[in-house]
């Protein structure tokens, strides 16, 4: 895997666009226009434990523009707000998935 596309540039999303730039291509899409070009200008600072800044290929607000990748990371927090708010998708109540049940 060479080209990866992190959608939704957060907290989690930049440390994995940030890791996964190591050893991948790494584009980030994002949905303002101004982060996209803070990434794409000066990539991005990672400090604790690591102490790096790392670099994307692109940074873009429309899917359009970033190279097709081979693999995309949702990394969206609000897809999750939308979903489980009151007026969301579960109505607000409690969202789970069925458990598997096990083979004998």
């Amino acid at each position: 895997m060479t080209r990866v596309c992190v959608a939704g540039a957060g907290v989690i999303g930049s440390l994995f666009a940030a890791f996964l730039s190591r050893v991948a291509e790494v584009s980030v899409l994002t949905r303002r226009e101004e982060h996209a070009r803070a990434l794409a200008e000066d990539g991005l600072r990672v400090s604790g434990r690591a102490d790096f800044v790392a670099r994307v290929s692109a940074a873009a607000v429309d899917p359009a523009a970033l190279p097709e990748p081979e693999l995309v990371i949702l990394s969206a927090l609000m897809a999750l707000v939308l979903i489980l708010r009151p007026s969301g998708l579960t109505g607000g109540r409690e969202f789970a998935l069925p458990r598997l049940r096990r083979r004998a």
